[in-house]
C-alpha cells in the first residue's frame, strides 16, 4: 500500500504549494512509512509515500520517464509489469529502474489514454504529461486501490485518502446530504460520491483528465455477461478454467521483493489461496494468519489452525479481547476518511497489525462471497419468493412473531436472520438485499 496525492492549480495561489503538498503527503504517512518523494511543475504538485514492495532501491517515486516530462505518482501493482516491459524495450524505450511504476510512464508514451486497459492489476495513478501539459488520473477495474479527486474553481485536488484532500485550503468541508442517504442503506458511501460536496471518488475501471482547467472522464472497463445464446460450459470445463484462472491470479499477486503471507480464516476462499500459494511455493515458505475471538460462534481459528495443519503452513494466530477492541477503537475511527458500517473493521485491522510484524505483503479471500454469491442473503432471494405469496394478514402475523424472538448475541443469530428477513420484505427486490445485509 502507498500513498499519493496533489493539486494542480489554474491561477497561483496565495498559499504556499510546496507546503501543502508536503503537509498532504504526511497525513497519509501510514500507507506508505518506506520512503516519499514530490514533483513540481509549475502549477503541478505531485507527492508520494511509499511502502516499497518491487525493486525496492529503484523504485521511488515520483518517477519519470528520460527527458523527465512524463512523471508518475502511483499505488499498486501491475503484475503483467515484465511482459509490458519486454514490449516498451523492444520499441526502444530505456529503462533506469526494474519496478511496475516506470513501465506505466512508457506506456503512456506509446498508447496514452488507452494505458489502463493494458495493465492488469491493481491501481491507482496520477500522471503528468509536461508535453501535453494533461493530468491524468486511472483507477483498476475493480476498485481496490482509492482515489478521491475535487475539481473547483482553483483546479484540481486528489489523494489516495479524503483527509488528503482536506489539508488543501480550497476543499471545502460540506456534508452531502444524498451521500449520507445511501450510507443508511449500503453502510457505506459508494462510488462515484463521497460523504463531502463536491468531492468525489473515482470510478473502478474509469479514467479522468484534466487539461486546460476542464476535466473529462471515462470508463474503459466494465463487468460483462455471457449473451443467453451464448454456449454454458460444463462442470467439468468450468472447474478447470476455474482452477487455472486462480492459480495465474494468485501467482502473479505472489511478486515481490519483500515476505508474504496469507489471512487465513478456513472458509473456502482463503483456504483455496493458501492451497494455491503451497502448491507454487511450498508450505515451508507460506505464512498463514489468523484471529481468534471468545464468543465460539464468531471464532473461526479453529478451522484456520486444521487448514494450516493441513497444508503445514507457519501459522500464526492471536486472540482478539473485549480490552484490546476498546484500545484499537478510537485510532481506528480517527483513521476513517466517511462513514463506515462494516462489522468486520476491527478484527481486520487487528489481523493486519499483527501479520505486519512479520510479512510485508498478505493475500486474502475477500470478494469470493460476492463473486459466487456465498452469503445467505443471496439464498434469502429464493425464500422471499415464496414468503411474497402469502396473504398480507399472515405476513403480518409473521412478522410480530418473529419481531418477538428472543435476542441473540451469537454470530448471525436465527433471530437476527429472521428479523432482517422480515424488514427487508418491506422493501423492493434491489433495497431488500442491502437491508438483509446491512448492520443495522
Amino acid at each position: 500500500m502507498c500513498g499519493l496525492c496533489g493539486f494542480i492549480y489554474e491561477r497561483r495561489p496565495e498559499y504556499d504549494g510546496p507546503r501543502v503538498l508536503q503537509q498532504m503527503a504526511d497525513i497519509i504517512r501510514h500507507r506508505g512509512p518506506d520512503d516519499h518523494g514530490y514533483h513540481i511543475d509549475g502549477p503541478v504538485h505531485l507527492g508520494h509515500r511509499r511502502l516499497s514492495i518491487i525493486d525496492l532501491e529503484g523504485g521511488k517515486q515520483p518517477l519519470s520517464n528520460e527527458d523527465g516530462k512524463v512523471t508518475i505518482v502511483y499505488n499498486g501493482e501491475v503484475y503483467n509489469f515484465a511482459t509490458l516491459r519486454e514490449d516498451l524495450l523492444a520499441k526502444g524505450h530505456v529503462f533506469r529502474t526494474a519496478s511496475d511504476t516506470e513501465v506505466l510512464v512508457h506506456l503512456w508514451e506509446e498508447v496514452g489514454t488507452e494505458m489502463p486497459s493494458h495493465l492488469n492489476g491493481m491501481f491507482a495513478f496520477a500522471l503528468w504529461d509536461a508535453h501535453k501539459k494533461e493530468l491524468f488520473l486511472a483507477r483498476d477495474r475493480m476498485g481496490q486501490k482509492p482515489l478521491y479527486w475535487t475539481h473547483n474553481r482553483d483546479g484540481l485536488v486528489f489523494g489516495s485518502e479524503l483527509r488528503s484532500l482536506l489539508v488543501h485550503p480550497t476543499v471545502e468541508r460540506r456534508l452531502d446530504p444524498l451521500s449520507l442517504g445511501k450510507y443508511m442503506l449500503f453502510d457505506t458511501v459508494p462510488a462515484p460520491g463521497s460523504i463531502l460536496q463536491g468531492v468525489h471518488k473515482l470510478e473502478p475501471g474509469t479514467w479522468l483528465l484534466y487539461k486546460d482547467g476542464r476535466t473529462r472522464t471515462s470508463r474503459y472497463w466494465d463487468i460483462t455477461f455471457p449473451g443467453k445464446r451464448e454456449k454454458v460450459p460444463s462442470f467439468a470445463d468450468a472447474k478447470d478454467e476455474l482452477y487455472q484462472r486462480m492459480r495465474r491470479a494468485v501467482e502473479r499477486r505472489m511478486i515481490a521483493d519483500v515476505p508474504l503471507g496469507v489471512f487465513l480464516s478456513g472458509g473456502i476462499d482463503s483456504s483455496a489461496i493458501t492451497a494455491l500459494m503451497c502448491d507454487l511455493v511450498g508450505p515451508s515458505n507460506v505464512k498463514t494468519f489468523s484471529v481468534g475471538f471468545a464468543n465460539s460462534s464468531f471464532d473461526e481459528s479453529e478451522h484456520a489452525l486444521a487448514v494450516a495443519k493441513h497444508f503445514g503452513t507457519q501459522h500464526f494466530s492471536q486472540r482478539l479481547e473485549a480490552n484490546t477492541m476498546m484500545d484499537l477503537l478510537p485510532g481506528i475511527v480517527s483513521r476513517l476518511d466517511e462513514p463506515l458500517a462494516d462489522n468486520s473493521l476491527i478484527p481486520t485491522y487487528f489481523l493486519s497489525r499483527f501479520t505486519r510484524e512479520h510479512v510485508t505483503v498478505a493475500l486474502g479471500g475477500d470478494g469470493g462471497d460476492e463473486l459466487c454469491l456465498g452469503y445467505p442473503t443471496f439464498r434469502a432471494h429464493k425464500i422471499a419468493r415464496w414468503y411474497g405469496l402469502l396473504p398480507r394478514l399472515v405476513r403480518a402475523g409473521v412478522a410480530r412473531l418473529v419481531e418477538a424472538l428472543p435476542v441473540s448475541t451469537d454470530n448471525i443469530s436465527f433471530d437476527y436472520q429472521a428479523k432482517q428477513f422480515v424488514r427487508g420484505m418491506e422493501y423492493d427486490r434491489m433495497a431488500r438485499h442491502f437491508i438483509w445485509i446491512g448492520a443495522v
